[in-house]
């Protein structure tokens, strides 16, 4: 052998073992170059809000040809914002991100990928009210394949799956506010939502139905009734009712998609990943009118007996 050409051999032999090694021993890939993954989520703008709105991430990695769960990962913190290494056998792989599945969610991954859902624990098998509000719920997936030998960086998007129902009762009479607040906190109010999707696959897709009941608290200075919460995904045009009750009482009935439709400028959904549907409520002794600010109100229904 020509002395001249004993470092080309000794590479050559150095990078057969090493290919040799990963593609054999599947319980122990140190030796082999992995995946790169991070996490991204740019609301409504081009700036990254990963830090801003993400609490911490679910990541789930499946085998594409049989859609197995191979690993999962939970990611919190400062690990939010660092680089996720894995390092898997050759093939191609989804790598799907849930952020912010907190203790009002749950995630069903037993059954691999394309029956993987999320929704709140109650609704996870079945249709029916939500007992509470959801979590500011993301979503993200990608491809990505691992080659021995073969380092790749991979950038997992989020998107939301939420929307927030900003909801507040108060006085039409200002000077008279406290007085009203007295009134009404024996009572109070709730809010009723109906025809909601109550659950999302892993590929975002919604289903099933739920609605909501719930009730407002003291906001303000003792001077009016908040009630905030988070629906999942629904667009502007879909068929959704809310009714303001008093006791058994509807006050008021509100058809959301006209609702959205009135305020084009001040209220969208579709198309936004940080969606408000804001409801401002004032009531006289005679009347109650609905706006998307708390000084404009269009009167939508009279108050009756």
């Amino acid at each position: 052998m020509n002395i001249r050409n004993i470092p080309t051999w000794l590479g050559l032999l150095a990078a057969l073992y090493l290919v040799t090694a990963c593609d054999r021993v599947y319980d122990d890939l140190s030796g082999c170059l992995g995946n790169t993954i991070v996490f991204s989520y740019l609301a409504d703008d081009d700036r990254e809000h990963l830090q801003e709105y993400v609490d911490d991430i679910d990541v789930f990695i499946f085998d594409v040809g049989n859609g197995a769960l191979v690993e999962k990962h939970h990611l919190d913190g400062e690990r939010l914002l660092s680089p996720l290494e894995v390092t898997l056998p050759e093939g191609d792989y989804k790598v799907v991100a849930v952020g912010n599945a907190l203790k009002e969610t749950g995630i069903a991954v037993e059954d691999g990928y394309k029956r993987a859902l999320v929704s709140r624990p109650e609704l996870m098998e079945k249709d029916g009210q939500a007992s509470g509000t959801f979590d500011r719920l993301y979503l993200g997936e990608t491809y990505i394949t691992s080659k021995v030998m073969n380092e790749s960086r991979d950038v997992v998007r989020l998107y939301s799956q939420h929307v927030k129902i900003h909801a507040v009762v108060l006085s039409d009479e200002d000077n008279n506010s406290q007085t009203w607040f007295e009134q009404n906190k024996g009572e109070g109010f709730r809010l009723t939502l109906e025809s909601l999707s109550a659950r999302f696959s892993f590929s975002g897709q919604r289903a099933g139905k739920t609605s909501f009941d719930l009730a407002f608290t003291a906001g303000g200075k003792n001077d009016r009734f908040v009630l905030d919460f988070n629906t999942l995904r629904f667009e502007d045009g879909d068929p959704l009712t809310i009714r303001l009750m008093q006791g058994e009482k509807v006050l008021c009935t509100v058809d959301v998609a006209q609702y959205i439709a009135q305020y084009p400028e001040q209220i969208r959904i579709t198309g936004r990943q940080e969606a408000v549907l804001p409801l401002y409520f004032r009531q006289n002794p005679l009347s109650l009118s609905i706006s998307v600010k708390p000084w404009e109100a269009v009167d939508v229904v009279p108050i009756t007996d």
